[in-house]
């Protein structure tokens, strides 16, 4: 049995969407689990809220918007500051920005596979035209020369 590239491409297809769709699918409880560890955090360190911990370092925000603060835990990238004044709204806040990078990765991840089998099946059309070209034609110098050679 001959493995096509179209059975290659299709597995993999599978693999990228259902990774894909698994990461975001649990990225909001990621969110969640991330908020939980926050609060922890500022209720040891002696605040009753994100809110309140916002206020004594001099940042003023709702409790949607990530914060650009780089201090203690907190980065904007990975761990950002969210002034939440409740729990609930810091698991909802959290949870919908992790859902968001992780929808942010799966579009970038599905343009480099589709960019990736793109370059796969350029190299090998252009592979498989190099090997298959015929041979080059004689000029028509050399093919009567040929020629006169043999009549005599």
């Amino acid at each position: 049995m001959k493995i096509r590239w179209q059975l290659w491409f299709l597995v993999t297809l599978l693999i990228c969407a259902f990774y894909c769709i698994w990461d975001t699918t649990f990225a909001f409880s990621r969110g969640e689990k991330l908020a939980q560890a926050d609060w922890t955090y500022v209720e040891k360190a002696g605040h009753k809220s994100l809110a309140g911990y916002c206020s004594k370092i001099g940042v003023t925000g709702d409790g949607k918007t990530p914060q650009t603060v780089t201090k203690e835990v907190f980065e904007p990238a990975k761990n950002p500051l969210i002034c939440a004044s409740s729990l609930e709204e810091a698991k909802q806040s959290y949870g919908l920005f992790v859902q968001g990078q992780s929808r942010k990765a799966s579009t970038q991840m599905v343009f480099m596979f589709i960019g990736a089998w793109l370059v796969i099946l350029l190299a090998l059309f252009g592979l498989m035209k190099w090997t298959n070209r015929k041979a080059a034609p004689e000029s028509a110098s050399t093919a009567e020369k040929s020629k006169s050679k043999a009549r005599r």
